[in-house]
């Protein structure tokens, strides 16, 4: 049922394939009809979307962080008819296989500003007796009125269920998801730290790429008016050290910029390097799509737009140490099912400081 998609960058599936050099073992996977992810900290998301021919704003996603009093969450998102604006409550009965489920009889929903449509969401008891009413079941169906509203998978759910509770370390501990006992519940792994570099002024940069910038490669290649763009911008992240983001190529939602750092006179060029999570040997050199750098919190952040709804792709953040980048968060969506933001299941987290 789940269409992938092919147009997120290798870096970013890189990236997302491997959480495990520092903290757990997660990354992304796929149960049958469920797409699942866990990030380094055990942080983890599932989701079920209506079926192919459904591309916007129906789906499922079940929620839980590690650590042994975080609750399980689950939220509807179900497309407005058409013509309809969706405002106040909309109640949607749940059936399962065909009966109505005794356990959540009735979702109510409001109206969700991102995708336009419903959400109704479940947490902590309410979530687990869902859970445990349907993880053997083969579809849900919601009803409005008479009328069915979003039908959704259950094949793979146990699954991915199975594979939250042996990443958070609960497999037989009274707060797992499937196969509970009485064992104590593990913390969550402790996020990696990422020190800041200090902040510098942003004074006196200069206003154009330099000579030696324009002769480099990458900017010979663009295909960009980059001197004359308003995109063009210049950065100071150290003394002695520039950060330039030239826009080289340009789609209908997507721009290409050429990451360069220079010395302050333009020379000594070479590529700014952003690290992928650690131990996934991945980076990205010379170039990002669609940045902006934030010189007050040293933040480079990017986002790979995988089509022009902004629903699927990657985003990632990049803390400037003093000396480089270092990966800092990053979220993706591979499937561009209407997904909101708020949503997309993280895979790096680094605690900042």
């Amino acid at each position: 049922m789940i269409r992938r998609l092919a147009a997120v960058t290798a870096l970013s599936l890189g990236l997302a394939t491997t959480a495990e050099a520092e903290g757990v073992a997660g990354g992304t996977k796929l149960f049958k009809d469920w797409m699942a992810a866990c990030d380094n900290v055990a942080s983890c998301a599932g989701y079920t979307f209506q079926g192919e021919d459904f591309d916007y704003g129906d789906y499922v996603v079940i929620r839980r962080k590690a650590g042994p009093d975080e609750p399980a969450t689950i939220a509807f998102v179900v497309a407005a008819s058409d013509n309809e604006t969706p405002a106040g409550e909309a109640r949607f009965r749940v059936v399962l296989d065909g009966e109505p489920l005794a356990a959540v009889q009735e979702l109510v929903a409001k109206p969700d500003e991102t995708s336009g449509g419903w959400r109704a969401e479940l947490r902590g008891d309410r979530a687990l007796a869902f859970i445990d009413a349907v993880r053997n079941g083969d579809d849900i169906v919601l009803l409005r009125g008479d009328d069915q509203a979003a039908r959704f998978s259950l094949a793979g759910l146990s699954a991915t269920l199975l594979w939250f509770d042996e990443t958070q370390g609960r497999l037989g501990a009274a707060s797992a998801l499937l196969r509970r006992g009485s064992k104590a519940s593990p913390p969550a792994p402790p996020a990696p730290v990422v020190t800041r570099g200090p902040v510098v002024s942003q004074d006196g940069l200069p206003r154009a790429v330099s000579p030696a910038m324009a002769a480099t490669a990458d900017l010979q290649a663009c295909d960009v008016d980059y001197a004359a763009d308003d995109e063009l911008s210049v950065w100071r992240l150290s003394p002695g050290t520039l950060l330039w983001a030239a826009p080289c190529s340009r789609g209908a939602y997507n721009t290409i910029f050429a990451m360069l750092l220079t010395d302050e006179a333009g020379g000594n060029v070479r590529h700014a390097v952003f690290p992928g999570t650690p131990g996934a040997d991945k980076e990205q050199s010379g170039e990002l799509m669609n940045v902006r750098y934030d010189p007050a919190t040293r933040v480079l952040s990017n986002f790979d737009k995988a089509r022009g709804l902004g629903d699927c792709g990657a985003q990632s953040d990049w803390v400037w140490t003093g000396s480089g980048f270092k990966l800092t968060w990053q979220a993706i969506m591979p499937d561009c099912r209407g997904v909101g933001f708020e949503d997309w299941p993280t895979t790096w987290t680094a605690e900042v400081r």
